[in-house]
């Protein structure tokens, strides 16, 4: 980061730690529209909030604005998210008082059962990350882009699975209450294979269209010489 501002930096900094203060407090209040199972209300607050900071990243950039305008941006939706969701989880649950404070009992419950989530989270957390702290350290910065922005087009195989995926857990939950496990092993099954073939329809996409994906976002200069990246990583998330 030579040659780069320092105040620029520091400022860069604050709002991504204000912005990931704030999505640890969206977690509370995010929580809740799911476990009653009302994932309408999820998905219309996630989609609201990715089209307002993407379409908003997109003027700013074409204005001329730079990261921190971006950063900033992305705070104030984060913001107007935990927002929305607080307002929702108090119509849901009306009774519910939600307040901050420190307890040790609680404190002590909490590190108790999700110890071993948490040390999950963080060793998955490195594990894909891992890679990105190395490339620049043993081949450079630049090269680092050749191998992150790839992995970004790649890695939508598992963030469409996933969000499929995810509307499973209702259905299994109550399945599972009934004791139907018998039905609930048949509809896993059917949701394995959907799931699969629709991996593959998208890896496949992502492989025979990833040439011309990047060279239509990035340049005919990436595109060379990030397309096999791509071919490697769209066969990695395809497995994940």
């Amino acid at each position: 980061i030579s040659g780069v501002s320092q105040q620029h930096i520091l400022i860069v900094f604050l709002l991504a730690g204000l912005t990931s203060f704030l999505t640890a407090i969206n977690s509370i209040y995010a929580s809740i529209p799911p476990a009653l199972q009302r994932y309408d209300i999820v998905n219309k607050i996630n989609l609201s909030q990715l089209a307002v900071y993407n379409l908003g990243a997109l003027v700013l950039a074409l204005l001329g604005f730079q990261l921190k305008a971006i950063l900033a941006l992305n705070f104030l939706t984060v913001a107007g998210m935990t927002v929305a969701y607080r307002v929702f989880s108090q119509k849901l649950l009306p009774f519910l008082r939600l307040r901050f404070a420190w307890d040790k009992q609680e404190l002590k419950k909490l590190y108790s059962f999700g110890i071993f989530s948490a040390i999950a989270n963080i060793s998955m957390s490195a594990v894909n990350q891992f890679d990105r702290l190395l490339i620049p350290i043993f081949l450079g910065p630049t090269q680092l882009s050749y191998y992150s922005l790839p992995g970004n087009v790649a890695q939508k195989t598992t963030t469409v699975v996933g969000s499929l995926g995810g509307t499973f857990f209702p259905m299994a939950n109550e399945l599972a209450a009934k004791g139907e496990v018998q039905k609930l092993g048949e509809i896993f099954r059917k949701v394995i294979r959907n799931l699969s073939v629709l991996a593959a329809a998208t890896t496949a996409s992502i492989m025979v269209f990833g040439e011309k994906i990047l060279r239509y976002w990035l340049g005919e200069e990436f595109a060379a010489k990030g397309y096999r990246v791509l071919l490697v990583l769209a066969v990695t998330y395809f497995l994940l």
